[in-house]
């Protein structure tokens, strides 16, 4: 996905639902279900998600982003970000 390349997921409880945005970039079939995952990956070679799409979708994930993120939510509280 961080290369732009589609993506098909289990919609299992560790992530991929939050990631995929619902399913917005990607689908998100049933664990288990190996036709419904041929079936989404055979979907999704023939129309793909945008690169583009992706690449924005993946962008709170990138280690730069996730640092400073992580930096403004610890400065809110001074105390906590010295280690108080």
């Amino acid at each position: 996905m961080a290369c732009g390349l589609p993506v098909v997921s289990t919609d299992c409880p560790s992530g991929p639902r939050e990631i995929l945005g619902g399913g917005k970039y990607g689908p998100l079939v049933p664990m288990g279900d190996a036709d419904a995952l041929a079936s989404a990956m055979s979907k999704m070679l023939d129309h793909p998600t945008s690169r583009v799409l992706l690449e924005e979708a993946c962008r709170p994930y990138c280690a730069a982003y996730s640092a400073a993120r992580y930096l403004e939510i610890m400065l809110r509280d001074p105390a906590r970000a010295i280690g108080s």
